[in-house]
């Protein structure tokens, strides 16, 4: 789902990592509502800085 938000975004305005992290989280609630395991913030958060890195997101 990270994957598929931050490809989204790659034209549009700068996102910062909160921001992309929300809209993650957002759309794995939606998506899959009976999701048991969803990762911890810090874990979820490395996750956007990695793969945003050099694609116009803000810390």
């Amino acid at each position: 789902m990270c994957r598929r938000v931050v490809e989204e975004n790659v034209r549009g305005a700068k996102r910062s990592v909160t921001t992309t992290l929300a809209i993650v989280l957002a759309r794995v609630s939606w998506e899959y509502p009976d999701a048991e395991r969803i990762p911890s913030e810090s874990t979820a958060r490395d996750a956007v800085v990695e793969l945003t890195r050099g694609k116009g997101c803000s810390a």
